[in-house]
């Protein structure tokens, strides 16, 4: 089966009537039925992620919050959970433990704990995280639009580039994890 995503897939987001319809769901049993299982998804790879970084992670259960999101802001659910993923180490992180903030935000080279947000909660994390990617990178108003699309949020977001010598970008690790997360809902029947 190829592969859904791509650097320059765009990652707005709107759910289809056809896409609930396939599966005999309601739209709300339908956006339950993703959450529960993009909270599949983590409880499987959580253990590898703690084998492999050899930390204890604690990326929570966030189907629902970002399923929630992704319907409000209209922002793709699996590029959400890939990134929260990619930039916390499958929740190992420090900053993700300690400020509920499972994408880096404001996690600077030079001090990423001291620089990086700190949030009350998970939910709170995630909603203003991707409102504020929402804002700032995906619509052509903002400060650093340069597409939305994973290719154009590494040109400001990231400091890891295309040109970084490093033969996997940020917006190709990225996408390993959205396509990962993808074959994952395609095996248990759910597709975007």
């Amino acid at each position: 089966m190829p592969e859904k995503y791509n650097v320059d897939s765009d990652l707005m987001w709107t759910p289809k009537e056809a896409d609930w319809l396939s599966l005999n769901l309601s739209p709300s049993e339908y956006l339950r039925h993703y959450a529960d299982l993009l909270d599949k998804f983590i409880s499987i790879n959580r253990p590898i992620w703690e084998k492999q970084f050899k930390i204890q992670s604690f990326l929570p259960l966030l189907g629902g919050i970002i399923l929630d999101t992704a319907k409000y802001l209209n922002i793709n659910p699996d590029f959400i959970l890939a990134l929260a993923i990619h930039e916390s180490a499958g929740g190992t992180s420090k900053i993700c433990k300690d400020k509920n903030n499972f994408f880096g935000w404001m996690a600077y080279d030079k001090s990423p704990y001291n620089s990086a947000g700190y949030f009350n909660s998970p939910e709170g994390g995630v909603f203003w995280v991707m409102f504020r990617i929402r804002t700032l990178y995906f619509l052509e108003t903002g400060t650093y639009f340069k597409g939305a699309t994973l290719r154009g949020l590494n040109k400001n977001y990231s400091t890891d580039k295309e040109e970084s010598g490093d033969p996997l970008s940020w917006a190709d690790k990225v996408c390993k994890w959205m396509n990962k997360i993808d074959s994952f809902l395609v095996e248990n029947n759910l597709t975007l």
